[in-house]
């Protein structure tokens, strides 16, 4: 799916058998953030229409939302901390103090660490369980505070 404000924020969602979500953003082709937590395939993701939250459905019978508040920050400022003058990131996100410690090894490093372990820009907010069967669909209402979802337990 394509975010609500393509032109301000390219992003497009995917949900996979992996067992995961990514977002990506278009125009770069890269990938921005690696979303786990599912425990079963994913069988569908969908945006906020108005605010910084992503559904996802899985067959572990959960349906998630997640926060994309940290990613839309990042994004907006412009800069990873990877790629400003002498400044790298340690593995909590924090800029390291005294110059570029790693050089292209370290940066190089904590990229091969975000793609295998994902970053910290999106975080889980709520684990919604009550299915008794994989959950298949889910998405928010476009105006109310209510997201709805439909698995193969028909409830």
């Amino acid at each position: 799916q394509f975010h609500p404000n393509a032109t301000q924020f390219p992003w497009i969602l995917s949900a996979s058998d992996d067992q995961t979500l990514r977002l990506w953003d278009f125009q770069k082709r890269t990938c921005l953030s690696l979303l786990t937590g599912h425990n079963h395939y994913v069988m569908c993701a969908a945006f906020h229409p108005s605010e910084d939250l992503i559904v996802s459905a899985s067959l572990d019978q959960t349906v998630r939302v997640w926060d994309t508040t940290g990613l839309r920050k990042k994004q907006m400022g412009g800069s990873t901390g990877l790629d400003s003058p002498g400044g790298m990131m340690d593995t909590n996100g924090m800029g390291r103090p005294g110059g570029n410690p790693g050089g292209v090894a370290g940066a190089t490093a904590l990229n091969v660490q975000a793609e295998l372990f994902g970053t910290n820009d999106v975080v889980v907010k709520y684990v919604l369980e009550g299915h008794d069967r994989g959950v298949n669909w889910a998405a928010f209402h476009p105006t109310l505070p209510l997201l709805a979802s439909a698995a193969d337990d028909r409830q």
